[in-house]
């Protein structure tokens, strides 16, 4: 029963329109930014089959059976950057998964509160500081084929000398469909940040995704992520797939190559994703890159670090 409530509630919250109030607008940017460096490389298109702690970050649903942890940075020219940490481990006949994000970046001194994605080059000169820091724990379990996860984090924005603290939540759903792992997920379902009179909502999202990894084609292990999700602000489907290969010249040491695409609604960012990856034994070590505006050296670069 309590699994058939939480589906309903997935699913009724998907179908539920904009409010009258949505907004472009919406803070913090750090949850509209790619939270796992193999996700950025696969056009931000999670792969749900990769039993990782960055699961926390986009579907709970997946956190079930999730294990290790990882930390990844992430710059943009420079300028500003952002960090996250993830681990998970098992508790409780489930497993629980935490998260830490930060950004630091600049805004232009006559750019509204929300205006663009930080994928694009917001962070100019002549610019005032802010930060953004998110805390997440979730709970996951699988109960009769299906997996169930529940996320509940802390959003704190800093602008300008003003802090402000929202509270919100993530729900997810997750099952093996023939050889791919399908997941779907509600997430920052929560209070709005109030800076002066104004009221900025949190980027709430809406993700159906699907993958997995380790189809054989010759010497070479090949894998695939796909996503569709809708953002409620800017009432926009962003669609994201990603392919990934895999060689292993010896057992236990695999380098794989990423490429994925994404729409990109506005902005400079290219649709276009890179990335690339060494698997030896439980280490792993991973890039990806983002180009702007076409520009061969000019981009967003991600590198991680985890133990699986």
């Amino acid at each position: 029963m309590a699994l058939a409530l939480l589906l309903a509630s997935v699913l009724g919250l998907t179908a539920l329109p904009a409010a009258a109030a949505a907004q472009d607008e919406a803070l913090p940017r750090l949850l509209r930014l790619p939270a796992s460096t193999r996700a950025m490389a696969l056009g931000d298109a999670f792969m749900t089959d990769a039993g990782s702690a960055d699961a926390v970050f986009y579907h709970p649903g997946l956190v079930s059976g999730s294990a290790g942890f990882g930390l990844a940075v992430q710059s943009w020219s420079g300028v500003s950057t952002s960090a996250h940490a993830a681990a998970a481990t098992d508790w409780f006949d489930g497993t629980v998964a935490v998260g830490l994000q930060t950004l630091q970046y600049d805004r232009a001194a006559d750019a509204p509160l929300g205006a663009g994605l930080a994928q694009d080059p917001l962070f100019q000169q002549e610019a005032r500081g802010a930060s953004e820091r998110v805390a997440s724990v979730a709970y996951g379990r699988e109960d009769s084929g299906l997996r169930w996860g529940v996320s509940g984090k802390v959003v704190e924005q800093r602008l300008e000398g003003e802090a402000e603290t929202a509270w919100a939540m993530d729900l997810g759903l997750a099952r093996e469909v023939g050889p791919l792992t399908v997941a779907l997920s509600a997430q920052n379902l929560g209070t709005e940040m109030t800076f002066g009179d104004a009221g900025v909502p949190l980027p709430r999202r809406y993700t159906l995704g699907a993958g997995a990894y380790g189809r054989e084609v010759g010497p070479l292990d090949v894998g695939f992520s796909g996503s569709l999700r809708y953002e409620e602000q800017a009432e926009e489907w962003i669609p994201g797939a990603g392919l990934e290969v895999g060689y292993w010249p010896v057992r236990g040491r695999t380098f794989v190559g990423r490429v994925g695409v994404q729409r990109v609604p506005e902005g400079e960012a290219s649709g276009v994703t890179f990335g690339a990856a060494f698997w030896g034994d439980d280490l792993t070590l991973e890039w990806a890159w983002m180009p702007f505006g076409g520009a061969v050296d000019d981009g967003t670069h991600r590198i991680g670090i985890g133990w699986r």
